[in-house]
């Protein structure tokens, strides 16, 4: 042993210079291999780059910068491409294209254990799989889909009134990012579990779900993009990962959603009509892997949509001029009597300009920043005219797609949904088709689209309908991190309600 500590201590320069020269070849060798693609200078042979832009926390930037600076197709990582181009996106994405899903979705498993629908590498188990959920997540067979939704949305409302109402004399002091993700939450377990859990009822963070969550989203991201991270990351996982016996967070989630699963196999499946019942009854019977889906949908869902929710939201509020639109379109439709109360979602598709500033607000704060590497096939492929080798992972920014001035005009950095309702028939088409990949394209495009959809909607209408909203600190209106989805903190306002302004 002593010999061996005294060889290490003569030798340590030697090592060290051996160790270089070995970094040094496999520098150039990554390089190498992607040459032709420009990009971020750390990013040609390191993971250094999309470290930086992962602990950023406003990851969305980042890469649409990078493309902005250097093309369609951008080198950030030694084997690692990112395209702003639709059409990139879609041939990569389609049916019959080949690629499949590269190692960063291992670590968007919830259940350490499990895959998900979104997790799964493996086509033919994802597509599998998709089929047992497709008619669920569609409506198809839950007729009582939107009222669960309108369920929800009453209970929203309802909560608005009790709690959150200021008048001239008293100032309330509502914190909409809570709000907004107490409501998701609630209206995903209602469609996933069969009931609300009670976030809205109780007014607070229900098992420290929201915090744990935005604690660990970072580093599950991270490990995504960094490959090594990522192979230490699903080791801890299986060590100290989220338990259905733990207390707080996503643990407890995943519990409760083992309990539901084998509470509804144990009684008449078809009698709940529900989500739930369609997979079964399509032939989802992995029992362990139906509550992952389940609570995918949940973590997924809830940041995606009220996230949405918010941007859109501040938006509106930012422009005197698209308020008095929205609000003059909203009260003519209940003067006319066209309308119910909730609104239904026929109603709402009927309603141009809530349409456009709905649409206008997943194009310029897409509810997800991309990335999402997909690896290509075996004898490699060519996107933009450039041979792209086998194994190489290509990902996407979803912000730079939708600040394409091709398809949505020069002024792509601006809200303005009257870019919708002024646009002929084949420019409308253009850019709902492009709107469209905000959830995703052919495979891999979101289940959840429908019901994501739905609740912007009328959740958009009924709260403007009824409440004045007023940013209370309108030069940094709320904090938002990006690690891929969207989280935002400390978004303050106050609600009055119109009719007291009348």
């Amino acid at each position: 042993m002593a010999s061996t500590i005294a060889f290490l201590a003569s030798s340590w320069p030697q090592l060290l210079f051996t160790l270089f020269i070995i970094y040094v070849i496999s520098a150039i060798a990554a390089w190498w291999r992607l040459r032709e693609f420009k990009g971020p200078w750390l990013g040609k042979f390191s993971y250094l780059w999309m470290a930086s832009a992962e602990l950023s926390n406003e990851m969305n930037n980042y890469y649409m910068a990078a493309s902005k600076k250097y093309g369609k197709l951008t080198r950030v990582g030694p084997n690692d491409l990112v395209s702003s181009d639709a059409e990139i996106v879609r041939h990569i994405n389609g049916v019959r294209s080949g690629y499949t899903k590269s190692n960063y979705y291992d670590v968007m498993k919830i259940d350490p254990y499990v895959h998900n629908t979104f997790s799964e590498t493996s086509p033919e188990v994802h597509t599998t799989n998709r089929a047992y959920m497709a008619n669920g997540y569609s409506g198809k067979e839950n007729p009582h889909l939107e009222d669960e939704l309108d369920e929800v949305l009453k209970l929203f409302v309802g909560m608005i009134e009790e709690k959150y109402i200021s008048t001239k004399d008293v100032l309330k002091v509502t914190d909409f990012s809570d709000l907004t993700s107490w409501y998701t939450l609630d209206s995903l377990t209602r469609i996933a579990y069969g009931r609300s859990f009670g976030w809205m009822k109780e007014g607070k963070d229900l098992f420290d779900y929201m915090k744990l969550t935005l604690e660990i989203l970072p580093i599950m991201v991270f490990s995504g993009a960094v490959p090594i991270a990522g192979s230490l990351y699903l080791l801890l996982g299986r060590i100290a990962g989220p338990s259905p016996k733990d207390k707080k967070g996503i643990g407890r989630l995943l519990g409760l959603a083992r309990d539901v699963v084998e509470e509804r196999f144990q009684g008449d499946i078809g009698e709940n009509q529900d989500m739930l019942d369609s997979w079964i009854r399509h032939g989802f019977t992995d029992r362990r892997r139906i509550a992952a889906e389940i609570l995918f949908q949940i973590v997924a869902g809830g940041d995606t949509v009220s996230g949405a929710l918010r941007a859109t939201f501040l938006h509106v509020l930012s422009s005197a001029r698209v308020m008095r639109k929205l609000t003059a379109e909203i009260d003519e439709a209940v003067k006319a009597g066209r309308v119910s109360d909730p609104i239904s979602n026929e109603q709402t598709l009927k309603l141009p300009y809530l349409q456009a500033v709905m649409k206008e607000g997943l194009r310029i704060h897409p509810p997800s920043s991309g990335l999402l590497f997909k690896k290509v096939p075996k004898g490699g492929d060519v996107l933009d005219g450039r041979y792209v080798p086998e194994g190489t992972r290509v990902g996407h920014s979803m912000w730079a797609i939708q600040r394409d001035t091709k398809v949505y005009g020069p002024d792509t950095d601006v809200y303005r949904p009257e870019r919708w309702t002024d646009a002929d028939a084949e420019t409308y088409a253009n850019m709902e088709k492009q709107v469209d990949l905000v959830f995703g394209y052919g495979r891999w495009g979101c289940m959840g689209k429908p019901v994501a959809f739905m609740t912007l909607q009328k959740t958009l209408f009924e709260l403007f309908r009824r409440y004045d909203f007023e940013l209370l600190n309108p030069s940094r209106p709320y904090v938002e991190f990006c690690h891929i989805i969207f989280v935002h903190t400390n978004m303050k306002i106050r609600i009055t309600r119109r009719s007291d302004s009348d």
